[in-house]
Parts: structure tokens; C-alpha cells; sequence
């Protein structure tokens, strides 16, 4: 492949315009729960915690329930209240494990199980994930990390602000919640968002449960379910189930916030786009690395576009033209360009009256060009490149020898060619218009 180089100043000129472009977008489509339902399949995990707890522990029970989900390849996410602190549990004692490993590793006392849908295909590994906690044990919120997993569909986290009265969706379940089998049993409940109490909740977000109530009808099994946006990209985790007065169900949830224990471990995480879940091609949404990420895409999107036309001896264009790009990008990113044309000149009608001094678009007889366009691909050589030689025979084949009939005549002066580029992803690019005279005078 050749090596490519882009000018500073064409790389600057991108750059200031992509950044004048990337102010925050539109929300994006709305997802339906049928959607929701079939990411959570796949990516929704019952979470069960037993072990020994201390005497002196906040909690007296040693075995709890709630749930979990997934945010990437090897990543979940639960409530930090489910799993407990690191001082609630006993220490593990095995004394088949020498002194310093257990020095290194402080094992507690303490076994986390995960299950998930079991209409999907079994995975192992899911015992005892290592447990990242956020700083303070204020903040209700744990990554789960799973090294040997590899999900290939996960949820999306978002930093966007949670809309006080706006609307939202946990996904949680009916039957048993405190049951392994629960998740085979995935809802979507739909929320109003109430806002903060700080008085009452401290930190955490109270969303109402609007009607009907699909969710198992208990406190406990739900925590740690995810909260998601319309897009059905994670706005918090629920922390707490709470029937209130006059029957009314009150959703208490963490929101997504930086200082959230797995949020540096994805902002720092390169994206392989080759792998990224379909749900997920954005890393995280409202952060900075979802606006560097999307700096980065649009200005790899960008094309410098140019024209090669080889001439005969005479200055007349030989059959094969060449389009080619220049691109910051690291691989070829344009799949396809569709190239629509124009031959532009002067056009003796029959009867002898001419057009002096007037260029016009010449028409093309029908029988010789059906479709106004036509798709040309990289070449075998060079994957940056375009080649075609149909502009030229048409215009010399079609054109020209019109104009030789009796009763006709002109000439073309200039060829008009607007390319529309699509990038592998089958993004449309905007236009680009470019032209080639006719004939050329040798030097």
C-alpha cells in the first residue's frame, strides 16, 4: 500500500471544521422495548452474594440478591450495596495458599455468582468476578470485571443529564426477583423521572413507576437493574425498590457520573470497531470521549478529492479517468462513490441554428444512457483510487459522433462529474464536484 501524506494546512482546514461541527447531536432514535429486551438478554445477569460476614457488619444478612449488566466485552455493573464493603466480610482462611499470595490477593469470605437468560448460550466464568468499587461507599455503584468473558452485545453507558420529567425504562423482572431463573423473565417498566431529594435520598435519583406495573411487586432482587434513556443508553442503576403510601412505586437510582468505577476503564478503552457491540458504537454518550470520538470519525470522513485524465497526442482525454482521495484516516475508509456527469459545450442544432457564445448541458440519448449515474470501487492496485473509462467513450462515442451527423454539429468543451463517496460503514458523504476539459492544447 502507498504511503499517503495530507498537506498541514488541508489537515488544519478539517480539523477547524469538524470541530465547528461537532457540537452535541440531536438525540438519537428512540428505541422500542422490544429492543431493550433483546440487548438485555444477552447482556442482564441475576447477581447472588453469600458468605461469612463480620459481626460488627451493617447488614446482617449473608445472602443477598440483585442484579447486573453488562457495558462491555468483560464488564458489568451492579449496585456497590449488593456485593457489601470489603469490611462487612471475613477474611478467607485456606491454608493451602501460601502466605504472600494471600497477602497480595486479601481473599474475604465472600462468593459472587452470576446467571443470565438461559435461552442463551451458557458461558463460564461468571464466580467471583474481581470487584472495582467506587472511592466512596456513598456512591451505589460497582463494576464487575470478568476477564476470560468476552459478550459480544452490551449496554451503553451515558454521562447525558437525566431529564426531570422525562421518561425512562429499568429493565427488571416478573415472577421471583430474588430467583437465578428471573432472568428469563425481563420487563421494561417505564419511569417518569421525579429528580433529586437530597434531604431524603442524598445522592440518589427517585424515578416513579408509571402504570402498569410489570416488575415483580418486591423490594429486594432488583438492584443494580439498569435505567435507560430512550435510546436505550444507561442513565443510572437502580439502587432501591420502595412501595409508598397510596400504592405508588418509587424507583431510588444511582446516576452514571465519571467518578463511577468501570467510567475510566471504558473512557480510556480504544474502540475496536470491528468487535464494538451494534447497540454500543459509541463509547460512552454526553462524555468527552464520545465528542473526541466523534471528532476523530468526522475528520477521517473528510476527503481531498482529485481528477487524473491521461491525454492522447492531440490533447484529447484517453479512455480510462481516475478519481483518488487523500484522507487522515488510518485504513481506506471509502467503500463506493457514485458518479454522476455532464457533458458541457456547444450544440449546433439541425437546421443549421447555432448556439454561438452559449455552453449547455448536451443531452445523452436515452437508448445509450439509462441511469444518470453510475458506482465505480477502489481498484485491485490501489485502494484509494477509482478507475473508469465510460465517461470518455461515451462522450466520444455518443457525443461526438452525434455532432458528425448531417444537420449537427458542436462540441464538447468541459466534462462535469459530481461523486457522491459512502464510507464502509454505507455513511453517504457529502458531494464533490469536479471537472475535465475535453481537449487540452499540447505543449
Amino acid at each position: 500500500m502507498k504511503t499517503r501524506f495530507v498537506s498541514f494546512n488541508s489537515i488544519a482546514v478539517l480539523v477547524l471544521l469538524v470541530i465547528a461541527w461537532s457540537a452535541p447531536s440531536a438525540h438519537s432514535e428512540p428505541r422500542d422495548p422490544a429492543w431493550m429486551l433483546s440487548i438485555a438478554k444477552s447482556a442482564y445477569f441475576h447477581l447472588a452474594v453469600r458468605g461469612k460476614l463480620k459481626a460488627d457488619a451493617p447488614s446482617a444478612d449473608p445472602q443477598r440478591t440483585g442484579k447486573a449488566f453488562a457495558v462491555g466485552p468483560n464488564m458489568l455493573v451492579t449496585s456497590q450495596h449488593n456485593l457489601g464493603s470489603p469490611d462487612d466480610w471475613e477474611k478467607k482462611k485456606d491454608p493451602s495458599i501460601p502466605v504472600e499470595i494471600t497477602r497480595a490477593l486479601q481473599p474475604l469470605d465472600r462468593e459472587i455468582v452470576l446467571n443470565r437468560n438461559s435461552a442463551e448460550p451458557s458461558i463460564s466464568g461468571l464466580t467471583n468476578p474481581t470487584v472495582l468499587p467506587t472511592p466512596a461507599y456513598t456512591i451505589d455503584a460497582a463494576g464487575l470485571l470478568l476477564p476470560n468473558l468476552n459478550l459480544k452485545t452490551y449496554f451503553q453507558l451515558s454521562f447525558c443529564p437525566i431529564q426531570t420529567d422525562g421518561s425512562y425504562y429499568a429493565i427488571m423482572t416478573s415472577g421471583d426477583s430474588k430467583s437465578a431463573s428471573s432472568v428469563d423473565n425481563p420487563v421494561v417498566a417505564k419511569l417518569k423521572a421525579v429528580g433529586y431529594k437530597p434531604e431524603e435520598f442524598g445522592g440518589l435519583y427517585e424515578f416513579s413507576a408509571e402504570e402498569p406495573i410489570l416488575f415483580a411487586k418486591d423490594r429486594n432482587g432488583h438492584d443494580g437493574s439498569p435505567i435507560l434513556a430512550g435510546d436505550g443508553s444507561v442513565v443510572a442503576i437502580v439502587s432501591a425498590v420502595n412501595l409508598e403510601t397510596g400504592g405508588r412505586y418509587r424507583i431510588l437510582a444511582t446516576p452514571v457520573q465519571p467518578f463511577f468505577s468501570v467510567a475510566s476503564s471504558i473512557l480510556s478503552r480504544t474502540i475496536d470497531e470491528s468487535s464494538v457491540s451494534e447497540n454500543a458504537n459509541e463509547p460512552l454518550k454526553c462524555s468527552l470521549s464520545e465528542a473526541v470520538d466523534r471528532i476523530e470519525k468526522e475528520v477521517a470522513a473528510h476527503a481531498v478529492w482529485s481528477l487524473k485524465v491521461s491525454r492522447e497526442e492531440n490533447g484529447a482525454p484517453k479512455d480510462e479517468i481516475y478519481f483518488s482521495y487523500e484522507s487522515i484516516s488510518d485504513k481506506p475508509n471509502i467503500d463506493h462513490i457514485d458518479v454522476y456527469f455532464n457533458f458541457v459545450g456547444e450544440n449546433r442544432l439541425e437546421g443549421g441554428v447555432r448556439n454561438r457564445n452559449e455552453l449547455v448541458t448536451i443531452p445523452v440519448p436515452a437508448d445509450a444512457n439509462s441511469k444518470k449515474y453510475f458506482t465505480l470501487t477502489p481498484t485491485v492496485d490501489d485502494d484509494h483510487r477509482f478507475a473508469t473509462s465510460k465517461i470518455v467513450r461515451l462522450g466520444r462515442e455518443v457525443i461526438e459522433s452525434q455532432f458528425a451527423q448531417e444537420g449537427f454539429g458542436g462540441y464538447i468543451e468541459y466534462v462535469e462529474l459530481t461523486i457522491y463517496p459512502f464510507l464502509k460503514n454505507k455513511r453517504q458523504l457529502n458531494k464533490r464536484v469536479l471537472q475535465f476539459n475535453w481537449t487540452e492544447v499540447p505543449k
